[in-house]
């Protein structure tokens, strides 16, 4: 019998269901005595109860409900849990703190189940699973924290530490001698050459890059700040890996040419294009025997090697989409510029909400390189209905009424896609006209990416969400790009984000092959927290922040819920190709 076909069954059906099974299955032919059901009762009912509450916590976390997902599980009585449903009850309990962006606190439920695993075939499992969500950590962070834990944790995140400053090169043996000595009998001794071994294998240095990109032309000057940032990359991991990096030029040659050239110099790997045109004309040819980075989007995608790697503002909506759900907003109001990149990124915005199961409340277009938004701003509000009701009711009554404009109260935030100039103009203006009450919520190109405390005062209450090391200018990352990015003088601040892909589109090299194997496998960059998906696009985890007194605040990472993953983009179902996905100035 088919009872849903083509609506996703929401949680309580599905607890509803589950409970009409239980008393289904209870049901007998026979009459039960008085001292069966009392004995049934007390063990079964319990049983089945907590195993109904997983199911809706499960259910809740599917569809990216985490706060409701947290709340059924911890309704659960947990002293009168057996052990299958104890491992069950961490398991979700990680993957809630996971898709919040809250790492530490799912590697903290990963360290419970070590223990409740232990002799069982997800044991091993388990442990990976642990290191790899503390390796997403940067070094800076585990230091830190590290002395707030103690036990095991403590001695896993003490392990990621000297993993992350000593692997693959010889020193890390020593560091772990010292390691064993600071955590004797840890339970991650017993496995250790295993988890070792498989960050090693993981770790793949091929010996000829290429890197294709263009030295003429509109995105001439872009492609050189990604160039600088793979040339800067090489520079800092030379002591990991050292290979021949040849450049080829993609506006001097057809990109087939310039693919068979390399494949005939015995080129690895391929760092490029960066035209959309190019990248497109890469994913049709018939053969791809090199593996390659793409730094653009495609709408027609290649089953074969080729990873998608963009700074797509596409993406960054949906996470912040993701944020405000999971901040329990539901109706939204949406300004838009009045560009093809505007109503892009408004209309992807909208379908991913939509589908979330919000409500677009309306939407707003604006011009752009004005200093007055007080029309626009009336308009998304509907304070000129509420001047029109005025005006009829004194006509009607032929009274001089005292009157206050209204705002409309069907949205509980703004999404604003600004630059700084705008940003800084709207803001305070949707405040002038009765809405300081709505939060807002923003892209990274609200934010121009150095301290700027006067300005950004009038963007204060404004959240967004960028690369971590923006974000957080004191968190000290890996290759340290705010350091590699004072040897180059030339690059402007807003081509530093492109500087980060550059770097990024190099260092995931190694890791391609961990991260094709698995889209959960994660890898810390300088652009976010980096995974592949199943259509090869290298997908960027963001942090988040708010202004205030026109500081940058840092609140954590942004969100990854399931239910976005799963959802087609507006970019691939409606717009046209163009020359770049990036965000650029508007």
């Amino acid at each position: 019998m088919t009872i849903y076909q083509n609506h996703k069954p929401s949680p309580l059906r599905l607890a509803f269901c589950f409970f009409l099974l239980i008393g289904l299955t209870h049901c007998t032919s026979s009459p039960i005595q008085p001292a069966q059901k009392t004995e049934q009762s007390k063990s079964s009912r319990q049983t089945d109860a907590i195993n109904a509450q997983i199911l809706l916590a499960r259910s809740y976390l599917e569809q990216g409900l985490l706060d409701e997902a947290e709340l059924a599980l911890n309704t659960i009585d947990t002293l009168n849990i057996s052990p299958k449903q104890r491992i069950e009850y961490h398991q979700l309990k990680s993957d809630i703190f996971m898709q919040a962006g809250n790492l530490l606190e799912s590697a903290q439920e990963k360290t419970i189940l070590n223990t409740l695993l232990f002799g069982t075939d997800r044991y091993l499992e388990n442990q990976r699973a642990l290191l790899d969500t503390l390796l997403l950590l940067s070094t800076q962070s585990l230091t830190f924290l590290k002395p707030s834990y103690d036990g095991a944790l403590a001695g896993w995140m003490e392990l990621a530490i000297a993993i992350k400053q000593h692997q693959p090169t010889d020193a890390l043996d020593p560091a772990l001698d010292q390691w064993r000595i600071n955590h004797p009998e840890h339970s991650a001794d017993s496995n250790l050459s295993l988890l070792l071994k498989q960050q090693q294998i993981a770790y793949k240095t091929p010996k000829k890059v290429a890197v294709f990109l263009p030295t003429k032309g509109a995105i001439a000057g872009v492609a050189n700040t990604i160039r600088k940032g793979i040339l800067s990359a090489a520079f800092s991991l030379q002591n990991r890996w050292q290979p021949d990096i040849t450049f080829y030029d993609t506006s001097s040659a057809p990109i087939e040419t310039l693919y068979q050239q390399a494949s005939t110099e015995g080129i690895n790997i391929i760092i490029g294009p960066l035209e959309k045109a190019n990248v497109a004309k890469l994913s049709e040819l018939n053969e791809l025997a090199i593996p390659t980075i793409a730094l653009n989007e495609s709408l027609h995608k290649t089953t074969r090697d080729v990873s998608y790697f963009s700074l797509s503002p596409e993406e960054e909506a949906s996470q912040i989409a993701s944020l405000a759900w999971l901040d329990g907003f539901r109706n939204v109001l949406i300004m838009a510029p009045e560009s093809s990149f505007g109503r892009r990124i408004a209309g992807h915005f909208a379908s991913i909400w939509q589908q979330l199961g919000g409500n677009v409340s309306g939407v707003q277009s604006y011009p752009s390189k004005q200093a007055d938004y007080s029309v626009p701003i009336k308009a998304l509000l509907k304070l000129d209905e509420s001047i029109n009701r005025y005006k009829q009711l004194q006509k009607r009554l032929n009274l001089n009424l005292s009157f206050e404009e209204r705002r409309r109260h069907d949205a509980g935030f703004v999404f604003l896609i600004a630059p700084p100039r705008e940003g800084r103009l709207i803001k305070p203006q949707l405040r002038f006209h009765r809405a300081s009450s709505l939060p807002v919520y923003s892209t990274s190109k609200i934010y121009e990416g150095k301290l700027n405390k006067v300005a950004n005062r009038d963007l204060d209450g404004v959240v967004f969400c960028d690369m971590p090391w923006i974000i957080n200018t004191s968190m000290t990352t890996d290759l340290k790009p705010s350091l590699l990015l004072e040897t180059w003088n030339s690059i402007a601040t807003s081509h530093q984000r492109f500087f980060s892909l550059g770097l990024d589109a190099y260092q995931i090299i190694p890791h391609l092959q961990r991260l094709n194997a698995d889209p959960s496998n994660r890898f810390r960059g300088e652009t976010g927290i980096l995974s592949i998906d199943k259509e090869h696009s290298i997908k960027r985890q963001l942090s988040c922040a708010v202004f205030e007194n026109g500081v940058v605040k840092p609140t954590g990472l942004a969100p990854t819920l399931n239910t976005i993953r799963d959802i087609k983009t507006y970019q691939q179902s409606t717009s046209p190709a163009s020359n770049t996905s990036f965000s650029t100035p508007l």
